[in-house]
């Protein structure tokens, strides 16, 4: 068996194609690379190009293993490249990684400024909407013909998210070119589907703190039923919500459990399911004003709507509208395994159908039976008892 030489060749450059991958390139008896990779080389060997067909690519691999095999891959090897794919496939000790410099860090060069803190995101074939999974002061996001910079800015625009922007255009390119301005500015410009973009977000919340029960004060309303604030506080503890948790948030009202549970999940998403056309604008209003991207309204009546998401880990019923059987039916079967779904029943008869469904599915439940009093400023309110009911599907 040959060897198979996973090599960066860098942002599209000779000039910072290192020796190490000239001299494995050298080595190597067939090459196989993208169309501005192999163009940085001169050389008279069998060589295959790699496009969308990446199982084509694994079998041309596998067809030539009794030869060394140059793998060239745009930028760093380890940076959103094929090397994930190949270790999966071929022994490791027949792989050698010769590392390269990548784009991003071309990127920062011309900025003049550290990627140590940056947080990294590709959208290279994948959906704009991968943008709310990632957070952070400083985030790189590597564009293409489908999410060019002026239509990344332009969403995140149209999210509440305000902000600086770089844009490096066509790097190693005749046509290079490094813009900044605010996202305003980026979403009225044209560029390339070959762009690093970073962007500095400025997002003004109301809240601050990951611990939940954010003050009832600070919600938008306008009419919609509200989960109080220390319900919220006592829910979200029974939901369990990783930081990369899918969260489905079903009668969401004005959106308040939906935007604690973002909180929580800062590198997940949120759907905030509510079937009232009036109250998503509500809800939308609210995730402007804290300022929380990851969030998705749907509008639209469970558990129809649900069928369409992806599969949740962790589910919330607030409002059930008389189906609360046939949501909890159809959450289960999108909950992954070890989630968990939580319910708040203020009714006795939601309470007896809850568990009723949840023992017919097998499920072992739990139930908080929580009564509130307020005492603020000498003045009492009680709050109506709700009990809120969890299990996990094993």
């Amino acid at each position: 068996m040959g060897k198979i030489y996973v090599i960066g060749t860098g942002p599209g450059s000779i000039d910072y194609l290192t020796p190490a991958a000239r001299k494995a390139v050298e080595k190597a008896d067939v090459i196989v690379g993208g169309k501005n990779a192999l163009s940085l080389f001169s050389f008279n060997k069998p060589n295959k190009f790699i496009d969308k067909e990446l199982r084509s690519v694994l079998e041309y691999i596998s067809d030539n293993r009794e030869k060394n095999i140059a793998v060239l891959t745009s930028g760093d090897p380890g940076f959103y490249s094929i090397l994930g794919l190949l270790t999966k496939n071929f022994p490791r000790e027949d792989i050698e990684v010769i590392p390269g410099i990548s784009s991003v860090q071309l990127c920062f060069a011309k900025l003049k400024d550290s990627w140590h803190d940056a947080r990294f995101i590709s959208l290279h074939g994948r959906n704009i909407e991968n943008l709310l999974t990632i957070h952070g002061e400083k985030i790189v996001i590597l564009t293409d013909e489908a999410s060019k910079p002026e239509k990344i800015a332009q969403y995140l625009l149209d999210r509440g998210i305000k902000g600086r922007a770089w844009v490096c255009d066509s790097l190693c390119q005749s046509s290079e070119r490094i813009i900044e301005s605010d996202l305003r500015g980026i979403s009225s410009k044209k560029f390339s589907g070959n762009a690093i973009m970073v962007v500095k977000p400025s997002i003004e919340r109301k809240w601050r703190h990951r611990t939940p029960g954010i003050p009832d004060k600070l919600f938008e309303k306008g009419g919609s039923p509200m989960t109080k604030e220390e319900v919220r506080v006592i829910t979200i503890s029974k939901a369990r919500i990783n930081r990369d948790s899918v969260v489905y948030d079903i009668g969401s009202g004005t959106g308040s459990i939906a935007i604690e549970a973002a909180i929580q999940a800062d590198m997940g998403k949120v759907y905030s399911i509510e079937k009232n056309p009036e109250r998503c604008k509500i809800i939308m209003k609210n995730i402007l004003a804290f300022g929380l991207p990851n969030i998705e309204v749907v509008q639209g009546e469970a558990p129809e709507v649900i069928e369409s998401l992806s599969p949740a880990d962790r589910i919330i019923v607030g409002g059930s509208g008389g189906k609360i059987r046939e949501i909890i039916e159809a959450s289960i079967t999108k909950l992954k395994r070890d989630g968990v779904i939580v319910i708040n029943a203020f009714k006795e008869e939601t309470i007896k159908e809850s568990t009723k469904t949840l023992k017919d599915l097998n499920l072992n439940y739990n139930i908080t039976t929580v009564s509130i009093e307020r005492i603020r400023g000498g003045s009492v309110a009680k709050l109506n008892p709700i009990s809120i009911i969890d299990a996990r599907r094993q």
